[in-house]
């Protein structure tokens, strides 16, 4: 029955009035067949207002097909438009050249690692953090610094009784790379023990208003010790560096 009202072509196929007439499957020779014509008109606003306009469902594929083409050449133009953009500017960050610096801290950074100067011995210098210094001379594509008076610095610490552990603290160094220097330098290890600071000592240079750093550079050891002996005795810091004829109470 249904495959004979099909292939009767006084029915209007592709239409709502096929699909009324009992056009129903797959096998419909329109291009859009009855059943699907039908279905679509129940759920699509804008198919079944043209319809009702008078337009042809094969008019309005035909429309839609064109509609469908130019979105996605419009899509395309602007997707390759936004991708030269990016290109264009990322272009603007792109610096061929190294050690090309262009705030004024960067050629700050760039001048003192002309002079030799350490990431730490930079930061020291511009009040700066090592990682700021550190990031700074990544984006500038410099090479680290490694201090001359390394070996120097290593041997006069280690004269004065400080263990790998402390010299890595006072040069802000890796503790690895200490003892790698101590070693080639043949140098004995120093073990890590806190220096013999005689207590009368420490009271009067504190009394005299010398702060922990003056302290530990006339005691000869670290101010950190110094700082630690001065908390048990209950001794308040001095905070400004001592003057001549004025002393802390």
């Amino acid at each position: 029955m249904i495959a004979d009202i099909q292939l009767n072509h006084t029915i209007p196929h592709g239409t709502l009035d096929g699909y009324r007439a009992g056009c129903r499957g797959s096998g419909c020779p329109a291009q859009l067949s009855c059943e699907k014509t039908h279905i679509r008109y129940q759920g699509d606003y804008g198919f079944r207002k043209a319809l009702n306009a008078g337009i042809t469902p094969e008019e309005y594929l035909t429309r839609e097909r064109a509609a469908s083409v130019t979105t996605v050449r419009t899509q395309q133009t602007a997707s390759t438009a936004v991708t030269r953009g990016r290109v264009a500017r990322g272009r603007q960050y792109v610096r061929k050249e190294p050690g090309v610096p262009i705030t004024e801290n960067q050629r700050q950074v760039l001048a003192l690692h002309k002079d030799g100067l350490t990431d730490g011995e930079i930061a020291e210098r511009m009040g700066k953090t090592r990682e700021q210094i550190n990031a700074t001379r990544h984006h500038l594509h410099l090479k680290p610094n490694r201090a001359a008076a390394t070996d120097d610095h290593i041997r006069t610490l280690h004269s004065k009784g400080f263990s790998d552990i402390l010299i890595a603290k006072e040069l802000g160094r890796n503790l690895e790379h200490v003892r790698s220097r101590r070693r080639n330098m043949k140098l004995p290890l120093n073990p890590h023990r806190p220096p013999v600071i005689v207590t009368a000592d420490l009271r009067r240079l504190h009394g005299e208003g010398l702060t922990d750093k003056q302290i530990a550079e006339r005691l000869d050891t670290d101010p950190r010790y110094v700082a630690r002996r001065r908390r048990k005795l209950h001794l308040a810091p001095n905070q400004a560096p001592a003057v001549a004829g004025v002393s802390s109470s």
